[in-house]
């Protein structure tokens, strides 16, 4: 059992596994290296494990293999905030952009009266 961040996730083009690239932070039962690769079925529904890059998971692998029955754990994200303007930009211009509106339409019904 490892815990690590999922430094690549990738479906190679002829298979139906994904192979997954794990920087080894710390294992708590055998042995692994600085990295660590897996596979796992693509599709969930086939006892796949859903990895997402950038994030942290406790793995119970058994040959370089892991399915969604191991046990596995998302443990938190890893990785680097998404590049772009915060969250709270978008909330403020979204906010801007009702008020506009909305007094548009006031002046106008005014204007109609």
């Amino acid at each position: 059992m490892v815990v690590g961040v999922a430094e690549s996730v990738r479906k190679p083009f002829t298979s139906d596994d994904l192979e997954v690239r794990l920087r080894v932070e710390s294992v708590e039962r055998g042995t692994a290296g600085d990295e660590v690769q897996l596979r796992t079925h693509s599709q969930g529904t086939a006892c796949g494990y859903e990895f997402e890059e950038g994030y942290r998971y406790r793995v119970y692998a058994n040959g370089g293999a892991t399915t969604s029955c191991a046990g596995n754990e998302r443990l938190a994200f890893a990785g680097r905030e998404p590049e772009g303007p915060p969250q709270v930009l978008w909330w403020a211009l979204g906010s801007g952009a009702t008020i506009v509106a909305a007094l548009i339409l006031l002046r106008r019904r005014r204007r109609s009266r």
